[in-house]
């Protein structure tokens, strides 16, 4: 589904929730967390980032990646995403949003409490979620409007200019090791840890015991199915306390910790998923590639310091827009013209150049 037709559906869903009484026509039926004063930092956040990656653009969270600019494979060169003509569909389709009343503009102001009590009660259909949160987010609507009143439904994220998950790096988590182990440790010792590193990060022993403890002590696997043991809960497996002498796995024990639980092999990948949620990945996999790669650019401390100069009161200025445009306080097609140069103003060509001749020089 593209991000056109989910509008469309979107509005649809409004119509009809109109019609029931389940809202009023000046309602607004998707009211967004992670976007707003707790944890937007005044760019969008995490919503405006998921947007930006279905139309190839750094937006939102996302906007400080190489100051939005983005590689592009025909030309191979690093072009400014935020004054490209993707940005515009993008923010044409978000303004669609806004003006049929379906998308709440106070999503880019609100605490994210404000806009999770909303969904809780019933008041708005569609919510950001991640893997940790659903599982808190299911258990506060079945409080709010009782088991057997709702059904929640994971959605891939819909399509821009491209069919892309939403991420293009490999890594989220993992270790760095300080040039000092070397030093202090000496080469013997260094070996012996590297060899230690080797296995805790990268072997499916190692990884099926950070993620999930001592097996027959607190998990058990049946027929290929994980399960914590009953003295034990894990809001990081999101796996939820069911009493009240349970103890929770990561804050007590550890395990199950950010930097090793999202590697290792797809069955201990997805052995702490619910069956809907595996049910999402497979979708994922399915209907989303992969996007490739972009190319590294490393740049001296001189060139940083001035990247920075330019770009804070560049990024500043797409911000200051893009949240005019989402808000519907600005126009896409008839205040187009003055975005673009008044972001252009804020040497927008020395940074795109800087980006070029750097990468071009270490081919």
């Amino acid at each position: 589904m593209t991000w056109d037709k989910f509008a469309d559906v979107l509005i649809g869903v409004k119509q009809y929730m109109v019609e029931q009484g389940m809202c009023g026509e000046n309602d607004y039926i998707w009211s967004d967390m992670w976007c707003g004063q707790t944890s937007g930092y005044g760019q969008g956040g995490n919503l405006l980032k998921l947007l930006g990656a279905s139309y190839d653009i750094n937006t939102g969270w996302a906007i400080t990646t190489n100051y939005g600019l983005v590689y592009d494979a025909d030309s191979d060169s690093f072009v400014d995403g935020s004054v490209s003509d993707n940005y515009k569909q993008a923010y044409t389709v978000l303004q669609k949003l806004v003006q049929n009343k379906v998308l709440d503009p106070e999503t880019w102001t609100q605490d994210d409490d404000t806009a999770l009590n909303k969904f809780y009660r019933g008041e708005t259909a569609i919510m950001s979620t991640n893997r940790a949160q659903y599982a808190v987010q299911d258990a506060k609507v079945k409080e709010q409007l009782g088991e057997g009143n709702y059904e929640l439904y994971r959605i891939l994220t819909p399509i821009g200019t491209s069919d892309y998950q939403a991420e293009n790096q490999r890594l989220e988590c993992g270790i760095m090791i300080s040039s000092n182990a070397l030093k202090e440790l000496g080469e013997d010792e260094f070996i012996k840890m590297m060899r230690f590193v080797d296995w805790l990060w990268y072997s499916d022993e190692g990884l099926t015991l950070t993620k999930w403890g001592k097996e027959g002590e607190t998990y058990t696997v049946t027929d290929g199915t994980y399960s914590l043991t009953p003295g034990y809960y894990c809001k990081g497996l999101s796996i939820g306390q069911t009493s009240d002498d349970q103890v929770d796995l990561r804050e007590e024990l550890g395990y199950a910790c950010g930097n090793f639980m999202y590697g290792g092999n797809t069955e201990l990948l997805t052995s702490n998923f619910t069956d809907d949620l595996r049910d999402f990945y497979d979708r994922q996999g399915q209907y989303r590639k992969l996007r490739p790669l972009d190319p590294t650019v490393t740049f001296d401390e001189d060139q940083l310091e001035m990247l920075n100069l330019w770009g804070t009161p560049m990024t500043d200025t797409v911000n200051a827009w893009t949240c005019k445009f989402a808000m519907n306080q600005a126009d896409i097609n008839n205040d187009w013209d003055t975005y673009v140069a008044e972001v252009e103003a804020q040497n927008m060509q020395n940074i795109v150049d800087m980006y070029n001749d750097t990468y071009n020089a270490s081919k």
